[in-house]
């Protein structure tokens, strides 16, 4: 395997060789399709991570943990898009050239890759904690100990994916390869002063936070599936009930397979990214778009899909949309009729009164 490197973290290299020329050589009709391939993705995900990241923490009907981690991986993929596909919208038409100098470029260049990065990692241990929670929920039902401690459990997975990316936001730099031409690259080698020490970083990236992750989560799935196919009743509160137990059984299957949709969507969008981290030592400009593409379709894709298997969600939803048609509505009513009592006074006042007809008539006597 070769080493990972620093044109594996970020397209944002300052290595020539690495990727200064992709997407600088590329048609005018590829260039364009690439871009209207983000703005819709940008799009998609602005407006349904916003929507179920609403839903999901107004919704009292599923168990508090799930919305909650729902709403912080939606949170991550928001931040993500609005951070980070601006940046990409960028690279597709103009290179990887850094367009901003100075103290602000520095800043952004620090800023913008380890957001990405952390976002990501928060989403795969959001996930994680997801499939941890429904391996409890179903096989010990009677316990709550992730909800009652949801909120230190949250903040902690944004600490340990800050903390984790701490030596990239270190090692980013910004140069100047040309007059008025910048590029913002990672340093690692020379922050660590030591290959072997940036590659262990990188292998323990990958490993802790990335691939012991999606293990976890395949365990948890496949132990829960297992114990619902040899499970023949649910819960005793349910028992009694025929009509309740349909629910119930239908409800905890449905919050199940969304999840589990969602874990396997992240794993397949992601796939080519970490893929080419490991198997390249500078990915291809061939492969570099569709690496960066796919991987960011899951932020547009796992709302779509928290949205098409949550019923409550969806009521949420269209509940927002018809109060924010009829709250439009009321605010152009409200400027109709304004418009029509200004036109009415307006009209009053070319009208002349008593008096002033009353004047009138007395100084055509006069004369």
């Amino acid at each position: 395997m070769p080493p990972l490197n620093t044109t594996s973290i970020s397209p944002l290299s300052t290595r020539p060789n690495a990727s200064d020329s992709c997407f600088v050589h590329d048609t005018a009709e590829t260039r364009t399709g690439r871009l209207w391939g983000y703005i819709l993705i940008f799009l998609i995900s602005v407006v349904c991570n916003s929507l179920v990241t609403h839903s999901a923490l107004k919704d009292t009907i599923i168990r508090k943990t799930v919305n909650h981690l729902v709403a912080n991986v939606c949170i991550a993929n928001l931040l993500l898009t609005i951070v980070y596909m601006p940046r990409m919208m960028i690279m597709v038409t103009r290179g990887s050239e850094w367009l901003v100098g100075g103290t602000a470029g520095l800043a952004l260049c620090k800023m913008v890759p380890v957001i990405h990065h952390v976002c990501i990692l928060v989403s795969i241990l959001s996930l994680m904690i997801l499939s941890i929670d429904r391996y409890l929920s179903i096989v010990y039902p009677t316990g709550n100990v992730l909800e009652r401690r949801l909120n230190y459990l949250i903040a902690f997975m944004w600490v340990v994916a800050i903390a984790a990316r701490i030596p990239t936001l270190y090692a980013l730099q910004i140069e100047e390869h040309s007059k008025g031409k910048f590029n913002c690259g990672v340093r690692l080698i020379k922050a660590f002063n030591s290959e072997d020490a940036r590659d262990t970083y990188y292998t323990f990236l990958l490993v802790t936070c990335y691939a012991l992750p999606l293990v976890t989560m395949v365990v948890f799935y496949i132990v829960v599936f297992c114990y619902l196919r040899r499970k023949e009743t649910v819960d005793a509160r349910c028992i009694d009930d025929p009509t309740r137990e349909a629910r119930f059984r239908a409800a905890r299957n449905s919050i199940l397979v969304m999840l589990v949709c969602a874990s396997v969507t992240f794993v397949i969008c992601w796939v080519t990214y970490f893929a080419a981290q490991i198997a390249y030592d500078n990915v291809p400009c061939g492969l570099r778009f569709w690496r960066f593409f796919l991987a960011h379709c899951n932020s547009a894709i796992s709302p779509c899909l928290f949205l098409a298997f949550n019923r409550g969600y969806r009521e949420l939803v269209g509940r927002a949309f018809i109060y924010t048609c009829c709250t439009l509505c009321e605010i152009a009513e409200d400027d109709e009729n304004d418009d029509d009592h200004e036109r009415g006074r307006e009209r009053e006042d070319k009208v002349p009164g008593p008096e002033m007809i009353s004047i009138r008539k007395l100084d055509k006597h006069n004369l």
